[in-house]
């Protein structure tokens, strides 16, 4: 099982995150909020992770709360919206291909002990372009609780933004993203993924933009 590239946003730049986003298709950015963000964000969010009803279709999965409309429940996500970092990295991984982008989805996923893995596919597939293709998207998975291999950390597989259309993952190609609470995995549209099976027994909670 291939190892995934970690950055520390203390230490790495945009450019060289980009670079290799531009190159793999994705980063694990660590260290993007700190303890009192983390706080402050989960003080914001749990209340409506609460009330919200579980999904249950084959592809969202039976036991994943989703929370979407997310600028108007909490003020910390606007600011991660807009992270300084994060923008640079789009700047220079999207604009090379168009005049301009925009804030396309954003939703809690918060898989309790128990889901299944989601099926894995490319967010690019809702486009009719043929594979490999430039990046149509980039996704921001913040990790508002550690992200881990028994608790349903996202699953990537590297290397699958090259592949043509149709070429399925082997299991050995799948990798966990890995990743301490305030970690952000950045992915281009390209890159086939998909949330993991929660074999814990706690909740794991993800903020996509």
């Amino acid at each position: 099982m291939p190892d995934l590239r970690r950055f520390d946003a203390r230490r790495d730049d945009a450019d060289t995150i980009a670079a290799y986003v531009n190159d793999e298709a994705y980063a694990i950015v660590t260290n993007v909020l700190d303890e009192q963000e983390l706080a402050i964000l989960r003080g914001e969010i749990d209340p409506h992770i609460d009330a919200v009803a579980l999904d249950d279709t084959p592809f969202l999965g039976a036991l994943t709360k989703r929370v979407s409309g997310l600028f108007t429940k909490s003020r910390t996500i606007q600011h991660m919206a807009i992270h300084p970092l994060m923008l640079e990295i789009a700047d220079r991984v999207l604009l090379p291909w168009c005049v301009a982008y925009q804030y396309n989805f954003g939703g809690i996923m918060h898989l309790l002990p128990g889901e299944k893995p989601q099926e894995l596919h490319r967010d690019g597939d809702f486009y009719p372009f043929r594979h490999p293709a430039p990046p149509l998207l980039m996704g921001m998975m913040w990790a508002a609780t550690d992200f881990t291999a028994d608790n349903g950390a996202t699953s990537v597989v590297p290397g699958s933004n090259r592949w043509p259309a149709g070429r399925r993952a082997k299991p050995e190609e799948v990798v966990p993203a890995v990743m301490p609470a305030g970690s952000v995995l950045v992915y281009t549209s390209a890159m086939i993924h998909g949330g993991g099976e929660n074999r814990s027994n706690a909740p794991r909670c993800g903020v996509n933009l």
